[in-house]
């Protein structure tokens, strides 16, 4: 349960503020899984406004049947996403599922504009998790979320995170 609701949590945060998060640096966006990016750059305004009008409160199923009585569609889609997170997340060993959060609480909390110095710390904090897991975790990541382990590892974040903008 405490899966989904991470997953809920992200999808919902993302909905509201999916026209802010475009605004986010490459780097950082790299991070969400693929089908969660192709997801959420498939918003209309009206999807972005649904996501914001619907009552969250009660967990994800309601959510979700709060969403099928306005759009079927989009809470079908939705639904697979967070199906194919939840799976992901369960596959993964404690520590390593921990950090796909904090990396996903990272994103979650620098929607928006950002200055280029919490675009740093942002990537230092990151790469400093990431430093942490064992090889055997990394591959358990790159596994489940080769977006955030490719990403991660990439030259591009590395000089990101040494303030190399």
């Amino acid at each position: 349960m405490k899966t989904s609701l991470f997953v809920i949590l992200l999808i919902i945060g993302i909905g509201h503020v999916q026209g802010k998060f475009h605004q986010v640096r490459p780097e950082l966006r790299d991070l969400l899984p693929k089908n969660m990016l192709k997801f959420m750059d498939s918003f209309t305004p009206e999807d972005e406004k649904l996501f914001e009008e619907t009552d969250d409160s009660g967990g994800l199923s309601e959510y979700l049947k709060r969403v099928g009585a306005k759009n079927p569609k989009l809470a079908q889609r939705g639904s697979v996403i967070v199906k194919d997170i939840v799976t992901r997340m369960a596959a993964l060993d404690q520590t390593t599922s921990d950090f796909v959060k904090t990396v996903m609480g990272a994103l979650d909390r620098k929607l928006g504009k950002l200055n280029d110095q919490e675009v740093i710390e942002t990537a230092k904090v990151l790469l400093a998790g990431f430093d942490k897991l064992t090889l055997g975790r990394r591959s358990g990541l790159k596994a489940m979320f080769p977006s955030i382990h490719d990403t991660l590892l990439s030259d591009k974040f590395k000089e990101l995170a040494k303030g190399k903008l």
